[in-house]
């Protein structure tokens, strides 16, 4: 009887955990996450308090290094979503001040690409590693558009695609319309732009490597 009473205690009975500075305590005081979690769309704690937006505008955020902070509500986003034509922050202020070129990381210093001057043509990256960040610039002449279809393709699979993925843009950069978002292991089917130029970005995250994409690109007859 005694046993049988202590464990019930001990089923619903959860001791508080003692936070630190810069995390937020669940509101089940089961767990702490750091505040740079808060309202980023993952639920975190186990009772889902970390996403409830009221204990978000409670707790200042704290960003990490790889990510990027809403000026607006300060909330915390992966620097991968800037400029991937999603409103993140819900004010836009992640796809404001674009470049034309995104920054390679790691063994994508030396991946990107500007293929002008013909009207058809092959892009691959195969093999790839972790943290790449590449760009593909591909113009054909004046009056036509950019017929994109790919020929093999295996990235990491995930629902929105935020891991691994190929990212194509309408236009000459990555503040373009974006085309399509792609992952996983089935090809997507062509992608044509509005006009003569189109970007394909790739990145790849921390972890996962698989065999990669190749796709062809030719010139075709704008859309009416």
């Amino acid at each position: 009887m005694e046993f049988a009473v202590v464990l019930t205690f001990l089923l619903l009975f959860r001791a508080a955990v003692a936070c630190n500075p810069g995390e937020f305590s669940c509101t089940d005081g089961s767990d702490c996450v750091t505040t740079s979690w808060l309202c980023d769309g993952w639920q975190d704690c186990d009772d889902s308090s970390d996403e409830v937006q009221a204990n978000c505008d409670a707790h200042p955020y704290n960003c990490d290094a790889n990510q990027f902070e809403c000026p607006n509500s300060g909330r915390c986003i992966p620097d991968v979503w800037r400029c991937d034509g999603d409103d993140d922050c819900s004010d836009n202020s992640d796809e404001q001040d674009c470049s034309g070129t995104v920054a390679p990381g790691g063994t994508g210093s030396n991946c990107n690409h500007v293929q002008e001057g013909s009207d058809s043509g092959t892009i691959s990256l195969t093999n790839y590693q972790n943290n790449m960040d590449c760009l593909w610039t591909i113009s054909v002449s004046a009056g036509n558009a950019v017929m994109l279809q790919f020929t093999s393709f295996s990235l990491e699979e995930d629902s929105l695609c935020e891991y691994d993925y190929v990212a194509v843009y309408d236009g000459p950069t990555v503040s373009s319309p974006l085309l399509g978002k792609f992952c996983g292991s089935t090809p997507p089917g062509p992608v044509q732009s509005s006009g003569n130029q189109i970007v394909v970005r790739f990145y790849s995250d921390y972890s996962g490597e698989y065999d990669g994409f190749e796709a062809t690109y030719t010139a075709v007859t704008p859309s009416a």
